[in-house]
């Protein structure tokens, strides 16, 4: 695990912000029945890193990474990018779909820049031996090995380095193998999976003038009990005692557990929807939480309010003179209709927990 230290400009300390836990492997064993090896396979959606060593240039290491809305090699900072494994039928055109699994040599992947959201034409991903391409290879493609990235629908056009710059380089034939092809070094990339820790923070009140960690992180989200009795269990990370929830601008009466826990009540509808006791709307509210000196966290999860049958509507419908209009035009024997019948009835609220997808970011 990685702690870093950050600091205003003025020197005042903002905090420590921890990384995941970071798993050290080595290289994978070409074994493919290896029980080790489905711990460093590369699975459908997860977060890469790629990078190139040329020997010409001393084994410098170039990662692929986006700047200025280009595809670049920097020697500097390495890009994460999501590879998605995709339909071998859709086009280019159209909206990719995603596939769940391992991805295999020989697969159709798009490379997704997880900060810009730019992406790479449809490539398939090959499996290399020195400078040597295996069409027919199929698979899992592991960490920490070398592979080929061919351009889809090109003519033996694969993914390369040129200086700094991200080119394309034509493999030559195999004179002795229609499942070969040659490419040199610059079209050789190492693939490796990559993590990302988030914190978002604001300090609400000003300057707290103090480090605003350790951040609390929220993992799930848990509902006991209904109506007036309803309660929230908040599961996670780096809680203490002087943190609050909140959810939208409302505060929740919170009662701290332990560093892993916390319970609040959960409000009622009105306190958000005056007079709303009972509608037919959703309500959707997020859900923080706040220091005492005023720091707010983001969560990354919403509170949902959902509709609930209540207490029947036996009022005057507003659809019922136009049904009686309606029948009278067709001449047809008609009475009166109960509220019921028309589907008019008022609703309350009970909960649900939405959360939405959350990703950790170290900044």
């Amino acid at each position: 695990m990685l702690s870093i230290k950050f600091f205003h400009g003025n020197g005042e300390e903002v905090g420590v912000f921890q990384s995941n836990s970071i798993k050290v492997i080595s290289k994978p064993t070409t074994n493919k029945k290896s029980p080790h090896n489905a711990d460093v396979c590369i699975t459908s959606g997860s977060c890469v890193a790629l990078f190139n060593q040329l020997r010409s240039q001393a084994r410098i290491t170039h990662y692929l990474h986006v700047d200025d809305g280009n595809f670049h090699g920097s020697p500097s900072q390495w890009g994460a990018f999501s590879m998605y494994l995709l339909d071998d039928r859709v086009s280019e055109i159209e909206e990719f779909p995603m596939r769940d699994g391992y991805i295999h040599y020989g697969s159709t992947v798009m490379l997704v820049c997880s900060v810009t959201g730019m992406t790479l034409p449809q490539l398939i991903i090959r499996k290399v031996d020195k400078h040597n391409v295996f069409l027919d290879a199929d698979e899992p493609v592991l960490q920490l090995r070398k592979c080929a990235l061919y351009l889809k629908h090109t003519e033996r056009l694969y993914l390369c380095l040129s200086q700094d710059k991200i080119t394309q380089f034509q493999a030559t034939p195999c004179s002795t193998d229609i499942n070969k092809e040659i490419i040199n070094d610059s079209a050789l990339w190492t693939i490796i999976s990559t993590d990302k820790a988030e914190y978002r923070f604001c300090e609400g009140a000003g300057p707290v003038g103090g480090p605003v960690t350790p951040v609390p992180v929220v993992n799930s989200l848990h509902l006991n009990g209904g109506g007036d009795e309803a309660m929230l269990q908040i599961s996670g990370e780096n809680f203490a005692a002087n943190l609050c929830v909140w959810f939208g601008n409302v505060e929740a009466e919170t009662t701290y557990q332990h560093a892993k826990c916390l319970l609040c009540v959960v409000p009622d509808i009105r306190a958000f929807r005056e007079g709303w006791q009972w509608v037919r709307q959703l309500t959707e509210v997020p859900v923080f939480l706040m220091r005492s000196d005023g720091v707010i966290y983001a969560t990354g999860h919403t509170f949902t309010y959902t509709p609930e049958p209540g207490p029947r509507h036996w009022g005057p419908s507003p659809y019922l003179a136009a049904a009686h209009e309606i029948l009278r035009s067709t001449k047809a024997r008609t009475q009166r209709l109960a509220p019921e019948d028309h589907g008019i009835t008022a609703q309350g609220y009970e909960y649900a927990v939405i959360p939405y997808p959350h990703s950790q970011d170290m900044s």
